[in-house]
């Protein structure tokens, strides 16, 4: 009997460990602090920002037929970042946020005015 329990609980690790790399790391080809803030157009930007490398990142979706559907917060600093936002059909990018802002969003009862007084007012932007 225990040889038995021995080999299923050898099968029972082996789906854990299966797939997993061990000191593999994945480099992009842009690193966050060589990103140039000057972008020319809403697709540049979008382009280098979720293709680099950053120490944080967050995102959140809200299923709904109007106003903001998803948010990705981008940082190299884990202080400030850039906010990627879809609202409706469109997408908007936020930079310099402070993870402060960001957090204040993803708690706020409406995400929606807390955009249009707090982040759209202070913050520049590419549409």
């Amino acid at each position: 009997m225990k040889p038995l329990i021995a080999i299923l609980l050898f099968f029972s690790i082996i789906p854990s460990t299966v797939g997993q790399e061990k000191n593999f790391e994945m480099k992009s080809s842009l690193s966050c602090e060589e990103l140039n803030p000057s972008f020319e157009s809403l697709t540049e930007a979008l382009d280098q920002i979720t293709q680099s490398e950053y120490r944080f990142t967050e995102s959140f979706t809200i299923r709904r037929k109007k106003g903001l559907k998803a948010g990705d917060y981008y940082s190299c600093d884990n202080k400030t970042g850039y906010i990627v936002l879809q609202i409706n059909e469109r997408q908007i990018i936020y930079f310099e946020v402070p993870k402060s802002e960001w957090k204040g969003l993803t708690q706020s009862n409406d995400p929606d005015n807390y955009i249009q007084t707090l982040i759209k007012p202070n913050y520049s932007s590419i549409e």
